[in-house]
């Protein structure tokens, strides 16, 4: 039985949110026109051969190739050239993956989306018209939608419109027996709202809780855009860059009030070399905020234009990045660092970013944040302990500790003078900045600070980039040159993210914007007393208080409860129709013979899915008696039915394969009298578990 025309429309739905599944990847404005003119053409062309004589043996080569056009032509309305959208169909899947989301909307990245859709929609509508269960037909878009979702989870009322509209286009392919009319659109509802209500509220269980405390599975999880071998490190090279103060790094034009550019944050520390852990990958369209500022922001922007003397595969930005246009880089999304790896001769670009707005006294005796890993390092010397002792006096790690911190470093210390300036980080060298010269640049500063910081506790990062500078050109723009080079500590503040220190006093040109982070920590600066009475200390690692004992947390239990019973309920629902469209199909292979009798035993489980009470021991003719008045089977069906069983099994002649495609002409009549049958009793039957095993004698 040929199922209505309209169920084409619940295939190419399916197709259809599939794609959309993207919406996560990629903006859905950009999937969209592009998704949706492939799935158009291929249901033009159904349309076409059901409606006219174009043979159906064409349906699938003419509806892959007017989608293909169509999808072509919907990605280069914008300007890119067939070529490039050739490259996106090769390379776009794996681009992708390196980027973070949501990526460019470029077409040689999503192409690969209509690609997806395309034959998906091409499958599932041949199967479909070639009589394969509907289920199958409904295969090609559900691996579609499945792959979206290990590109990157939907969450949300994301999750939620893509699982109605799934679940509506399944319901109009598993009623394509029954028109559109009153009882048709009932049917629909009925079949796509259970679907649509356990995908959803799996969605939205699964999108705030994780009952095994891990992040959901991603193939983005996969190497990164690596630092060329040949890039020197920033830290390394502030001494040089020193002895050639007048070369311009790079120039700006900003209405935003900003203090400092970052090019590196480094957190790691061998007693030599300062290392840094971020994991650079294409930046997308927009980089989300820190997570760990939980207080408003504002956004700002810069135009900013490399010149020759920035000399460094990293770019200058803002904590924290939020997007950039004009050039692609790669960004590390931990801390929001750009990499670009031919940086020098770079166009101009523009750089977006968030930075909290903060009244006055927001940083006044604030707590560091406790969930921010410590600095990470091999050993710490002996000497930077006892400075930490000292100083600190055994305070416990604050925001108000990291600030006397501060400013015993500029009370104790001095910068080398300009035409001698000191070189050096690792341990000899900040040693002899804390114990002899007591001079030094921002280099010996910002690392010893940070070690310093680190025996006590205090959650502290090494960034390294340049000061805004005051010098303008005639166009009016900024221009940092290698003088403003510059390194300083960060320091991790709960609520408000990594706050930028200056322990060398007087060389940082703080921002006197009104609620920029830079203010709060002058204000707070100001206000701590001679004397700081310092929080008392806390043992660094100490564990965070738990649930208390014999009273376990109940929340991962029942999570992993809910959880094992939708993958049940799911199991079920899936597995049940999936495992008998499977035994379908090997019934109908084999020989002539096997064949008729497997058309025999497929009508006989398919009348016991229905209710009709069919044992082992009844024959064809039999079953035929009892399922007339029980499900309105033809009986005459069933009769020509058991003619060839009798004949293949008896009679000792060859069956041919006329024979068997006759039984199970048979039997597509016994489904078509069963798909008469009542909605709630077609779906009973099609997860009834126990026909999966034969019948009792």
């Amino acid at each position: 039985m040929t199922p209505r025309p309209y169920a084409g429309v619940g295939v190419l739905g399916a197709a259809l949110v599939a794609g959309l599944g993207f919406s996560t990847v990629f903006a859905a404005t950009a999937l969209l026109i592009p998704v949706l003119a492939v799935v158009l053409a291929v249901g033009l062309v159904d349309l076409l051969v059901l409606r006219t004589p174009v043979p159906a043996g064409l349906r699938a080569p003419l509806g892959a190739s007017l989608g293909a056009a169509a999808g072509l032509v919907a990605l280069t309305a914008g300007g890119p050239t067939p070529t490039q959208v050739l490259d996106g169909l090769r390379t776009g899947w794996l681009r992708t993956l390196e980027s973070t989301l949501p990526a460019r909307p470029d077409p040689e990245l999503l192409a690969f989306v209509p690609l997806l859709v395309l034959l998906a929609a091409v499958i599932g509508l041949e199967w479909l018209r070639r009589g394969i269960a509907p289920l199958a037909a409904l295969l090609p878009s559900a691996a579609v939608l499945v792959l979206a979702q290990l590109y990157a989870t939907a969450t949300g009322p994301a999750a939620v419109l893509l699982a109605c509209g799934y679940g509506v286009a399944v319901a109009l392919v598993l009623t394509a027996d029954r028109g559109l009319g009153r009882t048709g659109l009932r049917t629909v509802v009925l079949l796509g709202l259970p679907v649509a209500l356990v995908a959803s509220s799996a969605a939205a269980l699964f999108a705030v809780a994780d009952p095994l405390g891990s992040p959901a599975y991603s193939l983005r999880e996969r190497p990164l855009t690596p630092v060329p071998e040949t890039a020197v490190s920033p830290l390394a090279q502030l001494g040089g860059r020193l002895a050639r103060p007048d070369d311009i790094a790079f120039t700006v034009t900003t209405e935003a009030s900003v203090d400092r550019w970052t090019l590196v944050v480094l957190d790691g520390y061998d007693g030599v070399n300062w290392t840094s852990s971020a994991r650079y990958r294409p930046l997308g369209v927009d980089l989300p905020g820190d997570p760990g500022v939980r207080t408003a922001t504002g956004t700002f922007a810069a135009d900013v234009t490399p010149d020759t003397g920035l000399d460094a595969p990293w770019l200058p930005t803002q904590n924290r990045t939020a997007s950039v246009t004009g050039v692609a880089p790669a960004v590390d999304e931990a801390t929001g660092t750009l990499l670009l790896p031919d940086s020098v001769g770079a166009p101009t670009y523009t750089v977006r970013w968030r930075s909290p707005e903060l009244a006055g006294d927001a940083l006044v005796d604030t707590a560091v944040d406790p969930d921010v890993p410590l600095l990470a390092v091999d050993r710490l010397p002996a000497g930077i302990v006892t400075v930490a002792d000292e100083v600190l006096r055994g305070a416990g790690p604050s925001f108000p500790a990291a600030l006397a911190l501060e400013q015993w470093f500029r009370d104790t210390y001095s910068l080398a003078p300009a035409d001698r300036p000191s070189t050096g980080h690792g341990d000899a060298a900040l040693l002899y900045f804390l114990d002899e010269s007591r001079q030094g640049t921002s280099e010996q500063f910002a690392a010893a600070y940070t070690l310093v910081a680190r025996a006590a506790g205090i959650p502290t990062r090494l960034a390294v980039g340049f000061r805004q500078s005051g010098e303008s050109d005639a166009a009016g723009r900024f221009v940092v040159r290698n003088r403003d080079a510059f390194a300083w500590p960060e320091v991790a503040v709960d609520g408000v993210g990594w706050v930028a220190l200056d322990p060398t006093g007087g060389a940082q040109q703080e921002s006197e914007a009104p609620g920029s982070v830079s203010r709060a920590a002058a204000e707070a600066r100001d206000r701590l007393p001679e004397s700081t009475a310092l929080a008392p200390p806390q043992p660094v690692g100490a564990p965070q208080p738990g649930p208390a004992p014999g009273a376990p947390g109940l929340l991962g239990p029942l999570l992993a409860t809910v959880a094992g019973l939708f993958a049940v309920v799911l199991a079920w629902l899936v597995g049940v129709p999936v495992a008998k469209w499977v035994r379908r199909i090997r019934r109908r292979r084999g020989r002539p013979a096997d064949v008729v009798v497997g058309a025999w035993l497929e009508t006989r489980d398919r009348l016991r899915d229905h209710g009709v009470a069919v044992h082992g021991g009844m024959t064809v003719r039999e079953a035929g008696r009892a399922a007339a008045p029980a499900v309105g089977v033809p009986p005459d069906e069933l009769e020509r039915l058991a003619r060839r069983v009798d004949a293949a099994l008896w009679s000792g002649a060859d069956t041919d394969r006329a024979a068997a495609d006759e039984a199970w002409a048979s039997v597509a009549a016994v489904d078509g009298a069963l798909a008469r049958r009542r909605v709630p009793e077609r779906v009973r039957a099609a997860l009834r578990l126990r026909t999966l095993t034969g019948p009792r004698l």
